[in-house]
C-alpha cells in the first residue's frame, strides 16, 4: 500500500469540531451551518478499524519523479 505525504501551504483555515448532543442521546455529530446536526456514529462505525497505529516507510522517491500538482 502507498500513502502519499506532501505538504502544502495553508490558505484558509478548516477544522471540523464535533458537539456533544443530549445525555440520553450521547453521540459524535458534526453541527452544519443551518443549526442541524449531522449524525456521525453510523458513519464512524462502518469505517474499519485500524489494525495498526504506525506506517511503515519502505521508500522515498526523488522529487523529480512526481508530478508536481501533488
Amino acid at each position: 500500500m502507498a500513502i502519499p505525504v506532501g505538504l502544502a501551504a495553508a490558505t484558509e483555515s478548516k477544522s471540523t469540531s464535533f458537539r456533544q448532543e443530549p445525555w440520553e442521546e450521547v453521540g459524535r455529530g458534526i453541527e452544519l451551518p443551518d443549526g442541524r446536526i449531522l449524525d456521525m456514529d453510523d458513519e464512524l462505525a462502518e469505517r474499519p478499524l485500524p489494525s495498526a497505529h504506525t506506517i511503515e516507510i519502505s521508500q522515498f522517491l526523488p522529487a523529480t519523479t512526481i508530478d508536481p500538482i501533488y
